[in-house]
């Protein structure tokens, strides 16, 4: 099972336990606690696991369907005895993949926006060339 591996979980709790227990941290010190919980709730397990079994049903998984047949078809990717339900271990792997697959995006909107910055910066390189060429011609 991979509730015996130490993971994000065990020490999310920790971090919990420490702060609430030391009255005089900082107010920044619940920023990790909090970037945790928000992917906490954007997970696959946040998010469709309704009954909080750390499994998906197969209840659980058409709702995924209806709301989100991309991620649906990401995540039955995981899905390695092929009954339509992710069981714990499972659902851990289709997790690691959906965050794998948002770092994905997050860089592919960084490369969209240096290729524009970098268009831009030619465009105004090009310009100022022109200006250059009118400048000695005029």
């Amino acid at each position: 099972r991979m509730s015996s591996l130490p993971g994000k979980r065990t020490g999310l709790t920790n971090r919990l336990t420490k702060q609430s227990l030391d009255k005089s941290a900082p107010a920044y010190a619940n920023d990790d606690a909090n970037d945790e919980g928000m992917q906490k709730s954007h997970s696959v397990r946040g998010t469709f696991d309704l009954n909080d079994d750390s499994r998906l049903d197969r209840e659980e998984m058409s709702h995924m369907k209806r709301t989100d047949k991309e991620q649906h078809e990401r995540v039955m990717d995981a899905d390695v005895d092929g009954d339509g339900e992710l069981d714990e271990d499972e659902l851990q792997v289709a997790e690691e993949g959906e965050e794998q697959y948002r770092r994905l995006k997050v860089l592919r909107k960084i490369k969209e926006a240096y290729k524009y910055r970098a268009n831009k910066q030619s465009d105004y390189i090009a310009l100022i060339l022109f200006s250059l060429f009118l400048l000695f011609y005029l």
